[in-house]
């Protein structure tokens, strides 16, 4: 009973400490641009939506802001970080825009920018006069230490004048390191542009106001929202560094306290069958040198340990080959020593600590995919604008890793001093779901070359890489012509893949769905893969080898993720971006050249 009255005393202390926290609001709608600068019909709206929705929640605001100009906007800023200063460490803010924005190189160095009413910004260069730099708004606000800051460039940049009816990037917006404490937020991914339609306030709006929900199932919803009715350009992409749950709408109890299912595991091992289920359970958990000491003692079997070495360890003579495509997962491919002697759908690995690899055989297959395909975009088609349908290409014999690059893999890489461990939001973050065997994520283009590059070295080669785009799809395809690898019912696919109906809305051990044809796993879902080309809007010309362009700003990746609807996960699915880009449904697997 005492133990209960504690409990609900520490509910109420945390109840009344959310119900105490002071929130403040900043809301501009700018519509009214005039000149050079085209009008905007969804601006006051957008902001209405979310004026209202914030106003239900307890932020306290000055009413919508309409159709600031330059000094303007920066006096509310600070009028808004001086709320929040007055307010103490537990305050929360929020700024919302909705306007024109453009990203632009200027001074050295790419910003974004919101355009203020009145900015004549006719060419990029006036952006430096005329422009508000959102870094010095994450800066202001950042400077604040409040609990959390919410911030949301909801700017439209499809109709900058300089840009129309070009590719220029000035469209599309940079990413902006923020600090802990901040989370900022865009109306689409990075690199790509957003019209003027409303489709992000009013996913959001719809979400701030859903009682109990937290902050990041806030904006990941209103993420997944936008990008299942428009195309996947248009998915809103958020930066999360808010380190406790904020719940906008309603209040939530703390958690009770859960038993340690580890420690309840242990206590209930007797034999040694438990004591092996354990190590398989927890291999790095808290009782694992108490597991191995009886497991050594009779009537249990020895099980012997076996270290990484430090050097490649070879066998003299190549294993007897075994066949991907009737291998279980969970039995490990063979070492070789000369893959390329291998017969096709071979699985194998040159060295302790190597990616599990399998022979793709020669072969020739349609890219892309057909008009009447559900679901297909106009880039997986052979003629810019479509119209051409599928290109025929041929490959030569290559190997593909057999899963998705897992952490245990990068983490190697990592302890070699050779692929970086960066901060949560940098390569290396786990987002919190775990490691071990789940791929790894928050990796970019260049991280994965790294870690190709390590392989090269502890095999003794030089022949690991990134696959090319048209390596993946013949390989995902896995002989099969369908929208998926194994067929076109969309039914079936969560015997295949991890998405966004069967994920639980996070990563998912490699290997733990049913392979395709060719014995390779996860090529539909868990994580997207990076692979080696440039991103061309057409497969017109498409070859085996990855397509590269001078001055190359986007590079593509594959496969659909555990985030994603079912058409994204289709094998002729092309997604891209920067190749600097890292977000925790982006992975990567690994290919080889064969002799």
């Amino acid at each position: 009973m005492r133990a209960i009255v504690v409990f609900l005393a520490m509910w109420l202390l945390s109840a009344g400490a959310a119900l105490a926290e002071e929130r403040f609001a900043l809301v501009v709608g700018n519509q009214s641009y005039s000149g050079a600068l085209s009008r905007l019909n969804n601006p006051g709206a957008d902001a209405q939506r979310i004026e209202q929705a914030l106003n239900t929640t307890r932020f306290q605001s000055p009413g919508i802001r309409h159709d600031l100009n330059r000094g303007q906007i920066y006096a509310e800023v600070r009028a808004l970080a001086d709320r929040l200063k007055r307010a103490g460490p537990d305050a929360i803010g929020f700024f919302y825009y909705s306007g024109h924005g453009a990203s632009v190189s200027l001074d050295g160095r790419r910003r974004n920018y919101l355009i203020p009413v009145g900015a004549t910004a006719s060419k990029a260069d006036d952006l430096l006069a005329e422009g508000v730099p959102l870094d010095e708004i994450v800066a202001i606000l950042g400077a604040t230490r409040a609990k959390a800051v919410f911030i949301v460039f909801d700017a439209c940049r499809n109709e900058l004048p300089w840009a129309k009816g070009s590719d220029d990037p000035d469209k599309a917006f940079a990413t902006v390191p923020i600090r802990s404490g901040l989370l900022l937020a865009y109306a689409t991914a990075e690199g790509f542009t957003a019209p003027d339609d409303g489709a992000f306030s009013k996913a959001l709006a719809a979400e701030l106001v859903k009682p109990g929900q937290e902050h990041f199932e806030a904006f990941r919803n209103a993420s997944r929202a936008v990008g299942r009715t428009r195309a996947t350009e248009r998915l809103p992409w958020f930066s999360d560094q808010v380190d406790a749950g904020i719940v906008f709408a309603g209040s939530v109890a703390p958690p009770l306290p859960q038993p340690d299912s580890e420690a309840l595991f242990w206590q209930s091992a007797k034999s040694c069958a438990d004591f092996e289920a354990y190590l398989a359970q927890y291999p790095r958990g808290k009782f694992v040198a108490l597991a191995r000491n009886r497991l050594n003692d009779a009537p249990c079997k020895p099980v012997a340990v076996v270290p990484v070495p430090v050097t490649v360890s070879r066998p003299a003579e190549p294993q007897r080959w075994v066949d991907a495509r009737n291998t279980p997962a969970s039995t490990r491919a063979p070492l070789v020593s000369d893959p390329s002697a291998l017969p096709d759908f071979a699985l194998f690995r040159e060295c302790e600590g190597c990616p599990e690899m399998v022979v793709i055989p020669a072969g020739s297959f349609s890219m892309g995919s057909p008009a009447s395909e559900a679901g297909r975009y106009e880039d997986e088609d052979s003629k810019a604008g479509a119209g051409g349908g599928q290109i025929r290409v041929s490959l030569r014999r290559f190997a593909i890793s057999r899963f998705e690059t897992n952490w245990d893999e990068w983490s190697a890489c990592v302890s070699a001093g050779v692929c970086s461990q960066g901060p949560v939001d940098k390569a290396g973050g786990d987002n919190g779901w775990g490691r071990d065997r789940r791929p790894v994520i928050e990796v970019d283009w260049t991280d994965a070359g790294v870690f190709a590059r390590w392989v090269n070295g502890r095999a003794s080669v030089s022949a690991y890489r990134r696959p090319t785009e048209a390596e993946w799809e013949y390989a995902a395809r896995g002989g099969t012509t369908t929208r998926w690898s194994f067929g076109d019912a969309e039914n079936q696919l969560g015997t295949y893949a991890w998405f966004s109906s069967n994920s639980g809305d996070r990563t998912q051990l490699v290997g733990g769905k049913a392979a395709n044809p060719w014995g390779l796993y996860d090529m539909h879902g868990n994580v997207w893969e990076w692979v080696e080309d440039c991103y061309r809007d057409n497969l017109s010309g498409q070859t085996a080898a990855a397509n590269t362009i001078q001055g190359c700003s986007d590079r593509v990746f594959r496969g659909g993720s555990w985030y994603f609807d079912p058409a994204f996960l289709r094998s002729a699915f092309r997604f891209r971006n920067s190749p600097s880009l890292r977000l925790y449904y982006l992975g990567f697997r690994v290919a080889r050249t064969l002799n």
